[in-house]
């Protein structure tokens, strides 16, 4: 008989989330550690990163049968609970994750309040993630969890980068134009 298995959050200790999942890995538990791509800037170096999106959290899939294996794991403290038992995130949940994940970088999470968070929403393909116009930014909402994904959207981060650019090269360009003109006049 085959046991139904669900995700479900795996509270660790501050930066163990990689060895849990791990861990985790060796004792055949599947899992899921969302990494999200992360812009740092120091000393005028930029550095792209990947840091787990959720601090002290990580994801495993499993049964009932599981959890002694899952407790006695080094680096958890326990599973996420919800009114005494341990709170199951849908799939949707989870794959909104791993697209949301493989599409943007520098995601910002928003913790969020919500009455019921086991309450099941129903996803569709379509819905999960969602573009604001006005602040151009991306979104999904993780009601299970309790935290809104936000990243800004590519173009919006170019026009960042690229317009500035823009301005100081025609600002250059017509300096230069003028040094010439000048060094004309006086041929």
């Amino acid at each position: 008989m085959h046991e139904t298995k669900n995700w479900y959050a795996v509270y660790t200790r501050p930066g163990q989330e990689r060895k849990v999942t791990e861990s985790l890995t060796r004792k055949r538990i599947e899992n899921y550690c969302p990494l999200a791509q992360v812009t740092e800037h120091a000393a005028g170096n930029k550095k792209i990163l990947q840091k787990p999106l959720f601090d002290s959290y990580t994801f495993a899939r499993m049964g009932e049968i599981d959890f002694p294996h899952l407790n006695r794991t080094d680096g958890v403290i326990s599973c996420l609970f919800w009114l005494g038992k341990p709170a199951v995130i849908p799939d949707p949940e989870i794959e909104t994750i791993r697209e949301f994940v493989n599409k943007y970088s520098d995601i910002k999470l928003r913790r969020v309040f919500l009455q019921n968070p086991t309450h099941k929403q129903s996803f569709t393909l379509n819905d999960k993630i969602v573009f604001n116009e006005k602040n151009k930014t991306f979104s999904a909402m993780l009601p299970s969890l309790g935290y809104l994904m936000l990243a800004e959207s590519e173009a919006l981060r170019m026009e960042a980068i690229v317009k500035p650019l823009l301005q100081r090269w025609t600002k250059n360009w017509i300096e230069f134009e003028h040094k010439i003109l000048h060094a004309m006049q006086f041929d």
